[in-house]
């Protein structure tokens, strides 16, 4: 019969749109992890700074204690 026809190939023989559909959600799935991964990394990174920063400063104001506040009177 002529309305029977069968599909022999093509890329998504026998996948519907919804298939399709869930393929692409698994690309997005995984780029999300890789963002994730990526946004932990500068956040470890931007507390370690931040530590550093507040231990640099706590250094600073120990040796140059009298020096910022004269400093501080000039509004410097």
């Amino acid at each position: 019969m002529l309305s029977e026809k069968k599909d022999v190939g093509g890329s998504n023989s026998g996948c519907s749109l919804k298939e399709l559909g869930c393929r692409s959600s698994f690309f997005n799935l995984e780029l999300e992890k890789k963002r994730k991964e990526k946004a932990a990394l500068v956040y470890e990174r931007k507390k370690q700074l931040n530590k550093l920063k507040l231990k640099a400063e706590k250094v600073a104001d120990e040796k140059l204690g009298a020096q910022l506040d004269v400093l501080a009177l000039v509004k410097y």
